[in-house]
């Protein structure tokens, strides 16, 4: 959080798997308690596991991996 408050981002890039004791999507979760930042989540898990939850969160995208960076472009401009 003292990240986001310090930089002050107009989005947030945030993979779904970490390798730390938190999920993309619960570190979604406590930004959303404090912050309205857009959010694109991106992962290489199977879709039917991720989408759902990512768009129970609110504000959010979701861009499966490999994606390019034009991808990503559009959806931050749209």
């Amino acid at each position: 959080m003292k990240e986001i408050a310090d930089f002050q981002p107009d989005v947030i890039l945030l993979d779904v798997l970490l390798n730390d004791s938190m999920t993309g999507f619960e570190i979604a979760e406590e930004i959303r308690l404090h912050y309205s930042i857009p959010i694109i989540f991106t992962t290489g898990i199977e879709p039917s596991i991720g989408i759902s939850k990512a768009f129970d969160i609110s504000y959010t995208d979701y861009v499966r991996k490999p994606y390019g960076t034009t991808e990503i472009v559009k959806r931050i401009l749209s």
